[in-house]
Parts: structure tokens; C-alpha cells; sequence
């Protein structure tokens, strides 16, 4: 029950976070649209993120999911620091 219990906290905890921060500009679009003085720029500023969001899938590539999948193949302190030094740079 122990495990069970953990996993559901921590369902709720992230799940609803992951809800929340998704619904909440989904509610707020009407008031930042009747706030701007022209449409245009909310259209300017999801295209701005889109394209952001886009570079930043290019400029990672990976980096990090390769880090995690390299970390463990060795148990060497000295390989495990140039993998992550490498990786976050």
C-alpha cells in the first residue's frame, strides 16, 4: 500500500501541475487579447515562441537523454564528470 500511495501523490502532485500550467493560458487568452491594443502582437508572440521552441529542440538535440544514457556505462569518476561537463556545455 506503501508504494501505491507514493505513486498516487506523486500523480496528483506533478499531474496537476502539468494540468495546471496548461489550462491556466487557455483561460487567460480573453483577458490578454481585450488587454492588447491590437491582435496582431499575441499572433507576433506565439509566433516568436513557436519559433523559440523550435531552436531550442535544435540547439539541444538530445544532449541531455544522451547524458543519462552515458553517465552509467562506466563507474569512473573521471568519466562520469567529462560525460556531464561535456553534455552541459
Amino acid at each position: 500500500m506503501g508504494k501505491f500511495k507514493l505513486f498516487m501523490e506523486n500523480f496528483l502532485v506533478y499531474g496537476f501541475g502539468s494540468i495546471i500550467s496548461k489550462i491556466a493560458p487557455f483561460f487567460m487568452l480573453p483577458v490578454i487579447t481585450r488587454l492588447m491594443p491590437d491582435p496582431l502582437y499575441y499572433g507576433l508572440f506565439d509566433l516568436s515562441n513557436t519559433i523559440i521552441s523550435f531552436g531550442v529542440a535544435l540547439a539541444v538535440l538530445g544532449m541531455y537523454d544522451s547524458m543519462f544514457r552515458f553517465y552509467f556505462e562506466k563507474d569512473s569518476e573521471d568519466y562520469k564528470k567529462d560525460i556531464c561537463s561535456t553534455a552541459l556545455f
